[in-house]
């Protein structure tokens, strides 16, 4: 994208022009994909297994791109009510992203009730959509014994399959998260003080959330997660401490607080950095390790979880690691402890 920094182009229309125009990106989008999709079929192999492929390519991309644009849609929006006073105008408050436009007045009113009706379509419609697409599917998502396991993952994968089994719908309440942060912050006490303080109790929440459920199968991921949370919330208290300043005699330093804000962001890349890092050279390790062991014999084995000293009953051995897969996530320690016990154990059997 930074080969679009210098560029000029841009819309030179009054943001309810602008308004339109970007409520009718996910149209646009869903024609450009629809036309693709048959125009491949038309053009691509006519077999079963090739069409369900292009279908399921077609969601993937949609899904993606969707997800990338909802928080612009949702500041678009929300913007359409943010509205405020102004000394001289006596007329009406006027719409901050267009100060010739008088909100509750003449085309403002079209505005708000077009704002309304995406409001429902793309703020509330997207995750909704997402959630019933999951919804639908859902006992196809961590079965590895469905038929429709594979296509599932191809299709909705990037929407599930980094979090845990029983948080599958993680990622609604991680879109819903960018639709508060991004679009209702606008309107919410917009300008004053309590807009950071909001801000900061529900991005407190938010990370009360990931640290309580630890929703990843990575633990790694759970780490980032925090993080990330954490450098926005002391980000927002920052911005309320600002904020609430008097300027003619301020308790906060500004350019001490500035610091400290580039500090944490910095921080939290070189964290984050960190944990990649590690996490890469910890499955250098485990791979390592196992080809030592000898885990890429030919013999099949079936792990059991600890404590569990016999195979007998294979049915109990898959359901009790499953818990624990769903407890730790599969890359746990737990996880590969567990793994190596059985090799163990059957190893002496033989």
């Amino acid at each position: 994208m930074g080969l679009f920094a210098d560029s000029a182009c841009g819309l030179s229309i009054l943001f309810q022009k602008q308004f339109i125009v970007h409520m009718a990106m996910p149209v646009a989008i869903s024609i450009a994909i629809g036309l693709a999709y048959l125009t491949s079929n038309i053009c691509g192999k006519k077999t079963k297994e090739a069409k369900a492929h292009r279908s399921a390519q077609a969601m993937k991309i949609f899904f993606v791109i969707v997800n990338l644009i909802y928080p612009g849609l949702c500041t678009s929006v929300f913007t359409m009510f943010r509205c405020k006073s102004i000394d001289g105008v006596n007329d009406g408050q006027v719409l901050v992203a267009d100060f010739s436009v008088r909100c509750g007045q003449g085309d403002h009113v079209l505005g708000q009730t077009l704002a309304l009706v995406f409001m429902v379509v793309y703020v509330f419609g997207i995750p909704g959509t997402i959630l019933l697409a999951l919804k639908m599917n859902r006992k196809h998502l961590y079965d590895e014994s469905s038929p429709k396991h594979k296509e599932v993952v191809y299709k909705l994968g990037g929407l599930y399959s980094q979090y845990n089994e029983k948080y599958w719908w993680f990622e609604i309440f991680i879109i819903l998260h960018k639709m508060f942060m991004t679009g209702a912050m606008c309107i919410i006490a917009a300008g004053s003080a309590a807009q950071p303080l909001v801000a900061t109790l529900f991005q407190l929440v938010f990370l009360l959330v990931v640290l309580k459920c630890a929703p990843y199968g990575s633990e790694t991921d759970d780490q980032a997660a925090f993080i990330a949370a954490f450098t926005l919330t002391l980000t927002m208290l920052c911005g309320f401490a600002l904020m609430t300043d008097t300027p003619d005699d301020p308790n906060f330093d500004p350019g001490i607080t500035g610091g400290v804000l580039i500090f944490i962001s910095i921080f939290c890349l070189v964290l984050e950095l960190g944990i990649m890092l590690k996490d890469k050279c910890s499955k250098e390790m485990q791979t390592k390790d196992g080809m030592e062991k000898g885990t890429s014999s030919k013999t099949k084995v079936t792990p059991v979880t600890a404590g569990v000293t016999s195979t007998s009953d294979n049915m109990t051995n898959y359901n009790t690691l499953r818990e624990i897969r769903l407890q730790h996530g599969a890359a746990s320690v737990e996880y590969q402890s567990a793994c190596d016990r059985i090799l163990q154990t059957e190893n002496q059997n033989e």
